[in-house]
């Protein structure tokens, strides 16, 4: 995170992307993102307008997009 704010600072426009597993017992990036000043998206057009005001956004999905399969 501290390097994607880095890039941001110095310029380039940086997206920040995952899946938000809360059910998990790890940490998430997420849990740091407002102490960084990193704001999230609830959409991938709102993570256009905040990176193209602020240079960094998150977007999060709310569920996995698609199942892998093995």
């Amino acid at each position: 995170m501290l390097a994607a704010k880095i890039l941001a600072n110095a310029g380039y426009k940086t997206l920040m992307h995952g899946y938000y597993d809360g059910a998990s017992d790890r940490e998430h990036a997420v849990n740091y993102l407002e102490e960084l000043g990193i704001q999230k998206a609830s959409s991938p057009e709102e993570a256009k307008a905040i990176m193209e005001r602020d240079g960094i956004a998150t977007y999060l999905w709310k569920r996995l997009p698609h199942k892998r399969r093995r």
